[in-house]
């Protein structure tokens, strides 16, 4: 083993290995993202202006301009738009497991993912749950605490668990969300 690889080792079980970790990705991501102590970013790609509160996490995503994820949450396998607020504590795309088969445990069967999207200006509330393949329009806000486990439509505000819609937006000007899209 030679000593670059010696020294790798020691810094993976050293208790600062969290620190350099996020050190390394917040020098990487620093032109396009501010991130916060111990927010993650892996396999993602990042648009300009964008944050990551503490403790956020974000896997194999794409966070586009000016979009925040708030403090604890972890997001994986999904895109979301420009403009977009997603609270604290909150879950998206966290895999499918088949019922389908004897087993469950991913070991044994494989666990797979199916992509979350998310338009353009979606407000997510603290603590709500989005399940995977679901497709949340343009304008929506999903309310705190909320299980999302089918498609919400745009302009629509959606609560509670089981998900239900409240009412939709009055949108004067739906032209603003397509320039949006080619604009910043």
């Amino acid at each position: 083993m030679n000593r670059k690889t010696q020294i790798m080792n020691e810094l993976l079980k050293s208790p600062l290995t969290f620190w350099l970790i996020w050190l390394y990705q917040h020098l990487k991501h620093r032109k396009h993202c501010r991130m916060d102590y111990l927010s993650r970013i892996e396999a993602s790609h990042i648009g300009r202006h964008t944050r990551l509160y503490r403790d956020a996490v974000l896997k194999h995503s794409a966070l586009e301009d000016h979009s925040y994820i708030g403090r604890g949450s972890h997001v994986q396998y999904a895109r979301i738009g420009k403009w977009c607020s997603i609270g604290p504590n909150v879950m998206i795309g966290g895999g499918v497991h088949p019922t389908d088969q004897q087993s469950t445990h991913p070991e044994r069967t494989g666990c797979y993912f199916r992509d979350v999207v998310i338009g353009h200006d979606v407000w997510i509330g603290q603590g709500a749950i989005i399940l995977d393949g679901v497709t949340i329009g343009n304008g929506a806000i999903i309310g705190s605490g909320c299980v999302v486990t089918r498609n919400v439509s745009p302009f629509s505000i959606v609560g509670g668990n089981p998900m239900r819609a409240i009412r939709k937006r009055p949108i004067q000007d739906e032209t603003w969300y397509k320039k949006i899209e080619t604009h910043v």
